[in-house]
């Protein structure tokens, strides 16, 4: 019991003694315990904030306006592309939202043209499944490759639309000159191509948009686009048109239907504008007199599909094509 006793007294005597010397160097203690925080916060262990910002983005691409244009005008202030850095660039992406920063309000379709709009016939009966801008490595040459799906029926009548041309880099002085033509807001980078786009393909197949059962067609103009991306990571990838529009774009995953251009491109047997405009005009309408009504329904997408290519640009708008 002594012992113990004795014991206990030592142990609160080192307890004192210790609380003793923590007071008596207070000031300093504290300073010293501020310095070791201070020091353990190294530059790689603080919070990665293009990292944050590209989170911000993916999880919430319909925010306001007035949240995400300051989170990717720091994105693309904290980003310098160099020529050798131009691989960056390669992969399939999905577009999450389009706008542009001089007409917040209004809605920018300039991914989807004519296809997406919302006003337009084709959004009003077709279900938009997919909307993709992919940079692609064929050889030595780099292209674009813009392709829009679109359902309806549960994906009994699928349609998809691709644009595909080869992408030129230009040199500091044709950026200058397409930007104080355009008067493009932030000015354009070091990624900044004219992709020359070939006459828009479009198919339209049955039971989904790799079936071998379908029809591909021509139907279209060519055209050419000043295409830049001010922003890239390994997420997320934010695209601009000469107009000052912006294309905030993510990465696809493999599974996703970001290649299906590639059975559009790849079809043997591609027929003319008017021959496959002919031909739906004159099936849709025979559906949509005689069938029943699941007959009118497939009569009135075709009639509806045949007056959408009559004016197709192939997910354009005039506004950012670049004059010839």
């Amino acid at each position: 019991m002594h012992r113990s006793f004795l014991l206990i007294i030592c142990v609160l005597s080192s307890g004192i003694t210790c609380f003793n010397t923590c007071f008596n160097l207070g000031p300093r203690a504290l300073k010293t315990s501020v310095s070791s925080f201070t020091l353990s916060l190294t530059p790689d262990s603080l919070p990665d904030s293009s990292s944050s910002l590209t989170a911000s983005l993916l999880n919430s691409p319909s925010q306001p306006l007035s949240s995400l244009l300051p989170k990717l005008k720091t994105l693309e202030a904290s980003y310098s592309p160099t020529p050798q850095s131009r691989s960056d660039l390669l992969g399939d992406y999905e577009v999450l939202r389009t706008f542009n920063p001089s007409s917040p309000d209004k809605n920018s379709n300039a991914a989807g043209g004519k296809w997406v709009k919302e006003s337009g016939v084709t959004s009003r009966i077709f279900k938009l499944q997919g909307l993709y801008q992919n940079i692609i490595l064929e050889g030595s040459s780099t292209s674009a490759v813009n392709l829009v799906l679109l359902s309806i029926l549960s994906r009994f009548i699928c349609v998809a639309v691709v644009l595909k041309g080869e992408c030129k880099f230009l040199s500091e002085t044709e950026r200058s000159e397409i930007v104080q033509k355009r008067k493009t807001d932030g000015g354009l980078t070091s990624n900044t191509v004219r992709a020359e786009f070939g006459s828009p393909m479009l198919r339209i197949s049955l039971f989904g948009f790799k079936s071998i059962l379908g029809i591909t067609a021509m139907i279209g103009p060519t055209s050419k686009v000043i295409l830049d991306a001010s922003y890239v990571d390994d997420k997320l990838r934010v695209g601009k048109g000469a107009s000052g529009v912006r294309f905030l774009l993510k990465r696809c995953v493999e599974g996703e239907e970001k290649d299906v251009w590639r059975r559009v491109v790849g079809s043997k047997f591609v027929v003319r504008k008017r021959g496959i405009i002919s031909s739906m005009m004159l099936f849709g309408g025979a559906m949509l007199l005689r069938g029943g009504k699941f007959g009118k329904v497939f009569g009135l997408s075709l009639l509806t599909l045949a007056a959408a290519i009559v004016k197709s640009t192939g997910g354009i708008e005039e506004g950012e094509q670049e004059e010839v």
